[in-house]
């Protein structure tokens, strides 16, 4: 938000009376307005009143009764006096009628010789209708039941005067004009461009508003793939609130929005014809009725999955052609930048994320700090230093000076990974002997490829207040253990979400729901060596090794409701965490809670990141994490936590989710028995778009999943989908197991042997009954468990002596009833 005098900046009512209501009593006293009058002459509303019993220097601020807005403070003089001087910030805006609060004391009164069109404010709003230009566009904007309409010029550019008594109103803005390419096809786009009160912060006070000051004034393929997947957020609902536009806003997949766009621009500028309306058999009316067709065929596909199936190359080239073009997607501007964003990549849709980082931006010296967490298993900080600015509208970070290596395992079926001879890889792979890098690929089967990270940069897709859509583009250098001097240069590029840390609402975490309560949370503790899994096609599943005595994995937490070892004087209660106490390093792991207070903050570096109804958990040796909740879905919330030392000052953040026990779920086996054809497929939320592909028709085709079926007697086939199984092993635990001195799993696990020698158990969190989106198979209502899964390697033929070291690191999971039968994997 720009820095703009008080009176300007709106309020809501409500909050208004709820903070009036809520604030003490100064002085047992009464306040009373004298005079309220409006001066035309000065464009002035002028206001005299005084507070009985109070002497100098006692707060007074006045609001427009009508709209809310405040319109300023001033402090008492002698005898409890007080005068404001307003100046209207908008032509229009001279309030009908005023009220004054200090207090819990307020008085209002009625402004003499305002003018008739008071306490309306109004804006002009100057936007552009484009995919190309739409020229001569209809354009139509609507504000609280009120629609006002004017004609685009030439260029598809429009302004038009729009007003309102209600600042809290959203505002919706639509055009339908003639495709410059076909005549004959009508192009209708929409937008939402905010509260009206949001569109007056953005006009900077002058009273005028453009696309570059807000986009969504702009009616772009963006803004309309953008009011569509918000709608179908909200069940096919438009939002009422700025608050409902930002929660819904939240919950728009970035790939799926870019696909959007890229279909609209593949029918206006493409040629592709708008296809036919299953329902009726005829094209149907517009794009956006297109669009917006959520109906599903037999094979489960929506009409734009299969839109999209036909005519791949086209959208891929719309979607590439329209990321570039500086007239659809909007800029970033250097004094806009915040000082805090949550960088998210996008999730599959109906899942939440598994990953996310901190940007932290100095506008100063256009510097800035990167907090987040390595991938590849192994769940190490990174913290790294970086320059920005911005170059066409885009937001770049330069890394070359203090760059950051993760390593992953990949395969040679992994094109991206092999460099190759071709023109266009010689600058990119000088180094590299690709016949002979392939063949040391080729047999090694599995690779180790360290990558350093050299720069980031954003191209903006679509903002709607705190959230911003952009594709992320990623310089790094790759460089194989199978050759050292072989350094390939690449960009990869991905959707993402930048989450602004000032703008956005917290799904605040509440003291009295979590005391004695359980979550699945990530921690960040020492937990020895883990491993993973890595599938090649030469070698098949092989296992790795990762050494990472402190890093963020995910553990069981244990709100206690009192307090032995924590400061209960400071509203700090024990906690427990299943893993770590066990695991800590041979000591006893401290870990202490408390839900943040509105008078409660911590600061690092100047900035503020603690806030009501955070979380807070101080690990007792210099680590604090606070936890943010921003995302809900069924029993899964979307935090982000910040990670810091304060004794060293070390820093990083992750985004992840965290998922609250049932204390009622329990496995039986009837409730894990599959039916014939079923079984439970496993699903992690950052891997869910790997389990599925489209054929040449567009139907969803089962890739690589994981799955279990499991029969009565403790037999368990393990595979993939297919027609067949591999025989293993399956049971609920009746006591509490003691896998090595330092291990145990609870009573009421689950407890999956396979291959002999792997034992993986499940602890049971949650469950939810869904019936979207149809990754797995079609079963409405199928049921979805939560579980915290850990893998051990066990000893051949021994019931007792595992060896946690090798093991999967503890995470949280999802296995879901699923249609199919299983294959064993290769």
């Amino acid at each position: 938000m720009k820095n703009r005098p008080l009176f300007e900046i709106p309020f809501y009512v409500g909050i208004i009376a709820l903070w009036a209501m809520a604030a003490p009593a100064v002085f047992a006293s009464d306040l009373n307005i004298k005079n309220a009058n409006y001066d035309p002459n000065a464009d002035q509303v002028v206001v005299t009143g005084a507070l009985a019993g109070a002497g100098i220097g006692e707060t007074v601020s006045l609001y427009d009764t009508v709209t809310g807005a405040a319109l300023g403070q001033t402090e008492t003089s002698k005898k409890g006096k007080f005068k404001f001087k307003i100046r209207p910030a908008l032509e229009t805006a001279a309030p009908c009628a005023v009220r004054a609060v200090a207090g819990i004391e307020e008085d209002s009164a009625d402004v003499k010789h305002t003018p008739s069109n008071c306490s309306i404010t109004s804006l002009v709003l100057t936007g552009v209708v484009r995919d190309s230009a739409i020229p001569y566009a209809t354009v139509t904007i609507t504000v609280g039941g009120v629609t006002y309409t004017t004609v685009a010029d030439e260029k598809g550019e429009f302004a038009i005067e729009i007003a309102t008594i209600d600042v809290n109103e959203l505002v919706f803005i639509e055009s339908s004009g003639a495709n410059p390419n076909d005549e004959s096809q009508t192009v209708d786009m929409t937008s939402i461009a905010g509260s009206f009160s949001k569109l007056v912060d953005d006009s900077d006070g002058d009273g005028i508003v453009d696309g570059t000051e807000n986009p969504n004034i702009n009616n772009t393929p963006f803004t309309t793939a953008l009011f569509v997947l918000v709608a179908a957020a909200n069940g096919g609902e438009l939002p009422t609130t700025a608050e409902e536009l930002d929660a819904y806003s939240s919950q728009v997949n970035g790939t799926e929005l870019l696909e959007t766009a890229a279909v609209i621009k593949a029918i206006v500028d493409g040629g592709v014809p708008v296809p036919t309306d299953p329902a009726t058999g005829e094209p149907y009316d517009s794009i956006i009725d297109f669009i917006s067709d959520s109906s599903v065929d037999e094979s489960g596909q929506s009409p734009i999955d299969n839109f999209v199936a036909e005519n791949a190359e086209e959208v891929a080239a719309a979607a590439e052609e329209i990321v570039s073009d500086p007239a659809i997607v909007p800029a970033f501007v250097e004094g806009d930048i915040p000082e805090r964003y949550y960088a998210i990549p996008a999730a599959v849709e109906g899942f939440l994320a598994r990953d996310g980082s901190l940007l932290q931006f100095n506008s100063l010296d256009l510097s800035g700090a990167y907090a987040g967490v390595a991938g590849g298993g192994n769940g190490e900080p990174i913290s790294r230093n970086f320059d920005w600015g911005i170059s066409g509208g885009q937001l770049q970070l330069d890394f070359s000076s203090d760059p950051f290596t993760t390593e992953w395992y990949a395969n040679n079926a992994d094109n991206s990974l092999v460099c190759t001879d071709d023109a266009a890889n010689a600058a990119a792979a000088p180094n590299c002997d690709c016949a002979a890098l392939q063949a040391s690929i080729a047999a090694a089967g599995v690779i180790l490829v360290e990558q350093e990270v050299r720069a980031l940069a954003y191209t903006r897709l679509a903002v709607s207040g705190a959230n911003e859509i952009v594709r992320e583009y990623s310089s790094v250098s790759d460089t194989y253990n199978v050759d050292a001097n072989c350094e390939e240069f690449r960009v990869r590029s991905n959707e993402a979400e930048l989450r602004n840390e000032q703008l956005l609402s917290s799904i605040a975490f509440d003291s009295g729901t979590l005391e004695s309560s359980k979550m699945a949370m990530p921690l960040f503790y020492d937990i020895g060596q883990h491993g993973y899994w890595n599938y090649s096609e030469i070698t098949g599943w092989e296992y790795f090794v990762v050494d990472a005595p402190r890093a963020i994995k995910t553990d069981l937490v244990t709100f206690e409701s009192s307090s032995s070892s924590c400061d209960g004087g400071n509203g700090w209660k024990d906690a427990s965490a299943f893993f770590a106490n066990q695991v800590a390093s041979g000591s006893a792991f401290n870990l202490c809670w408390r839900v943040q207070g509105s008078s409660e903050t911590r600061v690092l570096d100047g900035q503020t990141v603690s806030r009501e109804g955070d979380l807070e958990l101080d690990y007792q040796d210099g680590w604090i994490q606070v936890v943010r909740g921003l995302d809900e879905s069924g029993p899964e919330t979307g935090v982000f936590s910040d990670f810091w030392n304060t004794s060293t000052l070390q820093r990083f953040g992750l985004y992840d989710v965290a998922v609250s026990v049932d204390p009622g779920l329990a496995f039986t086996e009837s409730m894990m028995i599959n039916n014939p054809g079923e079984f439970w497929g496993g699903m992690i939320n950052g891997w869910a778009a790997a389990q599925y592909s489209r054929d040449g028709a567009g139907n969803l085709v089962l890739n690589q999943i994981f799955g279990w079926e499991m029969l009565p007697g403790g037999v368990l086939y393990r595979g993939s989908p297919g027609n067949s199984g591999q025989v293993d092993g399956w049971s609920i635990l009746p006591s509490d197991l003691a896998l090595d001195t330092s291990y145990s799993m609870p009573a009421g696990a689950m407890r999956l042997q396979y291959w002999g020698e792997f034992a993986r158990f499940w602890i049971p969190l949650a469950s939810a009954s869904v019936t979207a989106p149809e990754y797995l198979g079609s079963k409405p209502g199928r049921t979805r468990l939560y579980v915290l899964e850990f893998e051990f390697d066990q000893d051949w033929g021994s019931e007792t002596n595992f060896v946690p070291q090798y093991g999967l690191g503890p995470r949280v999971n999802m296995e879901e009833q699923t249609s199919g039968t299983l294959v064993p994997f290769p």
